[in-house]
């Protein structure tokens, strides 16, 4: 298994980061809903979906689970949709090139006391990087440790956290990363897909932890 957190001292992608914090900090909240008419926004169903229970359930389904978390309350704009906001939205254009990623993969913005239910990403395998803005560092990553068969937590911290890893798919079941969030504060994550280019994976992790 491939999951470790990862410390940017890159000076483009902090220029980026930093301006797309600027722009979370200073979102028009009143453009913000959740669509709570659809049942995978129900915020109520939090610890459920964070329990071992729910995840054991999504690993006995197996092929039948395809992917995607079940429950995810999620902000949108009213006028940008799952875009929210513009200026965030080319900032992480700019990442994918700069990167060299196949394709931005992710892009959510987590009401406070929001959380992200069980899943693997098995629909969108191969070498990633995920980037997850706290606004006070009231969250956390967890995922499945398949060797030791126990769930991990990963703290978030204020700010910027990052993880680099490999998602596999049921071809591969001992690559399968299981994982979930749980956010009690302002929380935003973008991911990053580099499919099965593990040598561009590879130099682009170098590239972020170098500060030259």
């Amino acid at each position: 298994m491939i999951m470790r957190t990862l410390e940017v001292k890159d000076s483009y992608v902090l220029s980026k980061l930093d301006l797309i914090e600027d722009r979370l900090l200073n979102l028009n909240h009143s453009d913000l809903e959740i669509g709570f008419e659809d049942k995978t926004n129900n915020l109520e169903l939090k610890d459920e979906k964070l329990s071992e229970n729910y995840l054991h359930d999504i690993i006995n389904r197996g092929r039948t689970h395809d992917g995607y978390p079940e429950f995810q309350p999620a902000y949108e704009s009213k006028s940008l949709g799952d875009k929210i906001d513009s200026g965030i939205h080319q900032y992480t254009i700019d990442l994918v090139e700069y990167m060299f990623s196949q394709r931005k993969c992710l892009g959510v913005l987590y009401p406070p006391k929001s959380y992200c239910s069980w899943h693997n990403n098995a629909n969108a395998a191969g070498y990633g990087l995920m980037f997850s803005w706290s606004a006070t560092g009231e969250g956390d990553f967890r995922y499945w440790d398949l060797d030791k068969k126990e769930v991990v937590v990963i703290p978030d911290k204020k700010g910027w956290n990052v993880k680099t890893f490999y998602f596999g798919n049921y071809d591969y079941p001992e690559k399968l990363i299981y994982h979930a969030s749980s956010n009690n504060c302002l929380r935003y994550s973008m991911g990053f897909n580099f499919l099965e280019e593990e040598k561009t994976w590879e130099d682009t992790n170098k590239m972020l932890e170098n500060n030259e």
